[in-house]
């Protein structure tokens, strides 16, 4: 029994500390997220990357709106 929850705490303890180094990548790339929207648009360039993040919006308040599941 001893064995497992060691074995449990060693997982917990991992992930922490994993968790902690991905979110410290996404803070330093971020910019580097934006220039992937970026070269997406230019390749569709009948969108700015504004109106992708406000038709997301208001698709999910539209729903909500209509049938309440979202």
């Amino acid at each position: 029994m001893n064995n497992i929850m060691s074995e449990i705490l060693v997982c917990v303890l991992f992930m922490f500390y994993m968790a902690k180094y991905i979110l410290e990548f996404l803070k330093t790339n971020d910019v580097m997220v934006l220039n992937m929207i970026d070269r997406y648009m230019a390749i569709h360039k009948d969108h700015n990357r504004m109106e992708i993040l406000d038709n997301n919006y208001l698709r999910r308040e539209y729903h909500h709106g209509i049938n309440g599941r979202y």
